[in-house]
């Protein structure tokens, strides 16, 4: 999202600024849904330093939306009274789904639904080869 960021604005006057602000705006809808994503998702989710790099990231994050959402101007002002509603309700989704899942004991094993058996990988799949007598095996 940021090398999409940087290049929009590299040819913000050919792409004009509806297409460049749309991009940046996609960016602020991007970062909760990687918060929640690396939350999900990562095996060391419960490391006192993850956690912290977690709730920095959102006593920065959440902070710098409330500021650009009072410094905005009067206009558009259902979509800022959205931006707040959204930037009270992601931490509080994402405390809950931490609380339900990833910071439960066994999250990471319980997400791998992959069926293997033991000794396979996981990415290799079964294809049946004939012997030399014609059967499969």
């Amino acid at each position: 999202m940021l090398l999409a960021i940087l290049l929009t604005s590299a040819v913000r006057l050919r792409i004009g600024r509806r297409w460049w602000k749309g991009v940046h705006w996609l960016a602020y809808a991007a970062w909760p849904i990687a918060l929640f994503h690396a939350l999900g998702t990562g095996t060391d989710t419960r490391l006192p330093l993850q956690l912290a790099l977690y709730a920095v990231c959102l006593a920065t994050v959440v902070p710098a939306i409330w500021w650009r959402l009072r410094h905005g101007g009067p206009q558009r002002l259902a979509g800022r009274v959205w931006g707040v509603v959204a930037s009270l309700a992601v931490p509080l989704m994402l405390v809950a789904f931490a609380a339900a899942g990833p910071l439960r004991g066994g999250w990471a094993k319980r997400a791998d639904s992959l069926p293997h058996t033991p000794g396979q990988s996981r990415t290799a799949h079964s294809v049946p080869t004939s012997n030399a007598q014609g059967g499969e095996q």
